[in-house]
């Protein structure tokens, strides 16, 4: 079966799974966590400004980020934050089976939420201005000024521990997991699609 790359069910898979093994990378989760606690930064749009620049689309403009958080920030408030805030209220030692139950459907429905989330990004995608990829900026480049460009839009100033967690979290998105004989440069991600 042929794939196409440009379809929405490839594009979510490949978006879905990016995150899972960004995500899991060496101290991104603590970074990510940290700076979603400490400045309300949606952890979805981060990746998403990583993503577009490991799919090699060009910057994402004021306009297009402009568009991103008109379009996204109601589903995060009112959904996403308040399945996290239910997540959050459960002890961590629970013995009741029942509550268990729920915490893990609380828990399969946030993720749930998360996905929906992604494809919301993925399908503002033909609304983002239509340029190039510059062919002197580097994706680790790119992805950070998507970044920048969202705090900005956002007002966040981040402290400068706080802005190491950023570089760290994008030097994790464009390094390998490990080396193969290959010397193939694409990025571990890509390997998790085929």
């Amino acid at each position: 079966m042929k794939n196409d790359f440009n379809s929405i069910d490839f594009l979510q898979k490949s978006f879905w799974l990016f995150s899972v093994a960004l995500f899991s990378r060496t101290n991104v989760e603590e970074a990510c966590l940290c700076l979603r606690d400490k400045y309300n930064l949606n952890i979805n749009l981060l990746f998403f400004c990583c993503w577009l620049a490991n799919q090699k689309y060009p910057p994402l403009s004021e306009r297009d980020v402009l568009i991103i958080i008109e379009k996204v920030s109601p589903w995060h408030d009112k959904i996403i934050k308040e399945l996290n805030k239910l997540c959050q209220l459960f002890p961590k030692k629970i013995q009741n089976e029942k509550i268990i139950a729920l915490q893990k459907t609380l828990s399969e429905n946030e993720t749930f939420a998360r996905k929906a989330e992604q494809s919301i990004l993925l399908q503002l995608l033909n609304s983002f201005e239509k340029t190039a990829m510059p062919s002197d900026i580097s994706k680790t480049q790119c992805a950070l000024k998507n970044i920048f460009n969202v705090l900005d839009s956002q007002n966040i100033k981040l402290h400068q521990t706080d802005l190491e967690k950023v570089y760290r979290i994008v030097k994790q998105c464009f390094a390998r997991e490990k080396q193969g004989d290959s010397g193939n440069s694409e990025p571990y991600f890509a390997e998790l699609l085929f």
